[in-house]
């Protein structure tokens, strides 16, 4: 990830939900009813617990009026670099080996 001050991961001010939230606003604006929004995320440590950020992902999604289509839960082949290197040093924290897919849609018509 970038070091930018542009990138949403490293925004001030505002948290990274904040942030997501007016993107999957934008999302909503921008598809035409029946269109779908494709969103891979997975889990996080923070402090050595997880985090469930595909949960809150669908919450942020859904206060927008997104309905859900699929959730998929795929099984990670691999670990990040930083992750391994996580593990080794804080080798007692849950293990992160899925992530998962979000496939939602704005309603409007009919979704086959």
């Amino acid at each position: 990830y970038s070091p930018s001050r542009d990138n949403i991961g490293n925004v001030g001010g505002e948290t990274y939900l904040e942030a997501m939230l007016k993107v999957y606003s934008e999302m909503w604006k921008v598809l035409k009813p029946g269109g779908r929004a494709i969103v891979i995320v997975k889990p996080f440590i923070r402090k050595r617990r997880v985090v469930d950020l595909p949960y809150h992902t669908w919450l942020l999604m859904s206060r927008v009026g997104f309905k859900l289509e699929k959730l998929y839960k795929l099984r990670l082949k691999t670990q990040s670099f930083w992750r391994v290197l996580y593990y080794k040093k804080h080798n007692d924290v849950p293990r992160i080996n899925h992530e998962y897919v979000i496939v939602a849609f704005k309603p409007g018509c009919d979704v086959t």
